[in-house]
């Protein structure tokens, strides 16, 4: 049973990433959301950069990097979930299944009378997940 557990606890997690909306949070419900929703992910404190504040987060395997994108304020503005194209086909179809199909590698979806956007956008050795306000 422990060994099924295992085995299905990335795909679970994997899933509900797609339909998590962080946009407007503050550092620590962020920080909360990431403990409880997706506990394979871990805050890395080396992120620096003087023109943008934001969190990171990595998985353990290193295939996944989420960034949070913060205001002066310290609420998120963009969210951007970096994967190993290993992650690509599983991640389209839980965006396909949650989120209203707006175009080519974009998604939209209403939050609380918030219009928001998903795109994907795709590098060479990797593809990213941003989620944004429209």
């Amino acid at each position: 049973m422990k060994h099924i557990l295992y085995i299905l606890c990335p795909f679970v997690i994997i899933m509900n990433i797609s339909a998590q909306n962080f946009i407007g949070m503050n550092k620590v419900e962020i920080s909360k959301l990431m403990t409880v929703n997706h506990p394979d992910f871990v805050y890395v404190d080396d992120a620096v950069n003087k023109a943008y504040k934001y969190m990171k987060y990595t998985d353990q395997d290193g295939n996944q990097t989420w960034l949070f994108f913060l205001s002066a304020d310290e609420h998120c503005t963009v969210s951007k979930l970096i994967c190993d194209y290993m992650h690509y086909d599983r991640l389209t179809a839980s965006l396909d299944k949650t989120y209203k199909k707006a175009g080519t590698n974009s998604w939209s979806f209403n939050d609380k009378g918030i219009d928001y956007i998903v795109e994907i956008r795709k590098d060479e050795w990797f593809f990213s997940i941003i989620t944004k306000k429209k």
